[in-house]
């Protein structure tokens, strides 16, 4: 580990979980090896968990204040879509499940509310954006214009 104050707390669980766990250390093994397979073991833990955490200001940030378009973020007329037909939470949560790539369990510790919660709004985001690219896709064809396919926007022909 590069940061010094990281490497003490993984040294610091080492020596807790260690005590915690000693009625599981097997007698006439190499006691040494154990240890270091326990600071190993949560070296690794924190390493993964690090590499998922995005740090964001959210008093700060621009993508959260809505201060910036989504257009300007990404020229996504899914996304846009999105930001406009859901609610705050909801979009917020499919931002992060969808986006950043966060398991529902930690949108549920960010955002402060129950999984549960969580899964409902997810999924009911979800059902409403399903609903409104449906309801776009329709009108577009029915105009002649684009329509939605899996590999992205499409011209039609007008009839």
């Amino acid at each position: 580990m590069k940061e010094a104050s990281l490497t003490e707390d993984i040294v610091q669980s080492t020596y807790l979980i260690s005590i915690e766990k000693l009625d599981r250390f097997k007698p006439h093994t190499n006691f040494k090896a154990w240890i270091c397979r326990i600071a190993r073991n949560l070296a690794i833990n924190e390493f993964n968990q690090r590499k998922k955490e995005v740090q964001v200001d959210y008093q700060e940030s621009d993508f959260f204040a809505g201060s910036i378009s989504f257009e300007e973020q990404e020229n996504s007329p899914t996304l846009f879509l999105a930001s406009q037909i859901l609610s705050d939470d909801e979009f917020r949560i499919l931002v992060l499940c969808e986006l950043a790539g966060y398991k529902r369990r930690e949108v549920s510790e960010i955002m402060d509310i129950p999984i549960p919660t969580v899964t409902w709004k997810y999924l009911n985001a979800l059902k409403k954006l399903r609903k409104a690219l449906e309801k776009e896709e329709a009108f577009i064809n029915k105009e002649g214009g684009y329509s939605f396919e899996k590999s992205g926007l499409k011209k039609t022909a007008k009839k």
